[in-house]
């Protein structure tokens, strides 16, 4: 088969996984005990055999894929289990939901350094839990960049999965969420949670949000519990939010998280719209964010519980491929407080290399 044709091919299969819009619905299934909704899956499905192509070397990778077809509409194309991210072409990266690769050097070497731990990509399973996320300096502690419009298109970073000291906060409602995302006007947000009420395990969960602060009106919904991605305390994440284009040219998100230690990855999207509102009421390129965060049930803040060493360690931070510090980005300390705006309950520490840092618990709040 000749490039052309091969390249046909995967255009073809991205136009199918990136479709137009989705809203948010659920295919009946027992939940788990932080679900307050049902479980959403993938169902399944075969793709006739077709040739990928190498970008680098042009020969042809004949594989038959696994869909799954999401009730929200939108489909995730599962890899081969021998395939791997660092010797895919751009086009396979963009198949699978996998981030792309970064063109800055060091970038390119903290992409190449966490995915050649990849072993595999798991069709995700999920549901709504009880919890939100808000935009509030009152709940957020971490790094925040500024991009001119439009320009903010990918936020990525790395964390050691933290676990919580018990007895410092009350057992009950006491929560800690370590996440990346796309903002402004809305979020887009993907990482992971702990919840010391229901369990010492920390989850994986993605969201978006947008509401009445931005006139609209029923376009979020709650955290989005992962209930199939496997993680640890003392694990590396990497979690990444990408805007990207599909083979129409229509702006799509794309959500990945990466078990660097277990190489299990994920990925939800592409989507071009959420509960048919665009996208572009969600993001608008101006601000990507590293943020720990107390999360919210119904509009009451929960206690911000503490890491181990009062610490969340984050590894590497990159915005479009290029260190969050950079002077570029303007980039701003994010200092959560008391509700009377007068003490830090947390508060991030100076950069170092590679957009590094690290995340200060303070007390509950």
């Amino acid at each position: 088969m000749k490039r052309m044709a091969i390249m046909g091919a995967i255009i073809g299969i991205l136009s199918f996984i990136f479709p137009q819009g989705v809203s948010i619905s659920a295919a009946a299934e027992t939940p788990d005990a932080d679900c307050t909704g049902a479980m959403v899956h993938g169902e399944e499905s075969t793709v006739p055999t077709i040739n990928l192509v190498d970008d680098t070397t042009a020969r042809n990778l004949p594989r038959t894929l696994r869909i799954y077809k999401y009730p929200e509409g939108w489909q995730f194309v599962q890899p081969p289990d021998d395939w791997s991210p660092i010797t895919a072409s751009d086009s396979e990266l963009q198949l699978f939901g996998i981030p792309e690769r970064s063109k800055e050097t060091d970038a390119l070497e903290v992409w190449e350094s966490t995915w050649r731990h990849f072993t595999k990509s798991t069709p995700p399973t999920y549901c709504t839990t009880q919890y939100t996320a808000t935009q509030s300096s009152q709940n957020w502690a971490g790094k925040l960049d500024h991009c001119a419009a439009g320009y903010c298109t990918k936020v990525s970073g790395v964390f050691k999965q933290p676990s919580l000291v018990s007895g410092t906060c009350p057992n009950t409602g006491t929560t800690h969420s370590t996440w990346t995302g796309l903002s402004n006007p809305g979020l887009l947000q993907i990482g992971t949670i702990l919840d010391i009420a229901h369990s010492t395990s920390p989850y994986a969960f993605w969201e978006y949000i947008n509401g009445p602060h931005n006139g609209q009106s029923g376009a979020s919904v709650p955290v989005q519990k992962l209930t199939n991605f496997s993680l640890l305390p003392s694990q590396s994440i990497q979690a990444t939010v990408q805007r990207a284009v599909n083979s129409s040219g229509t702006p799509v998100i794309i959500f990945n998280i990466l078990n660097v230690d277990s190489g299990q990855s994920t990925m939800m999207g592409g989507f071009s719209s959420f509960n048919g509102f665009p996208i572009s009421d969600y993001w608008n390129g101006t601000q990507a964010e590293y943020i720990d965060e107390r999360l919210t049930v119904g509009s009451a803040l929960t206690p911000y519980g503490q890491p181990n060493s009062n610490n969340v360690t984050w590894t590497s931070a990159y915005t479009n491929g290029v260190a969050a510090n950079n002077s570029t980005f303007s980039p701003e300390d994010m200092k959560m407080t008391n509700t009377s705006g007068t003490t830090y309950i947390g508060y991030p520490s100076a950069y170092g290399s590679g957009g590094s840092f690290g995340n200060v618990w303070a007390y509950c709040g």
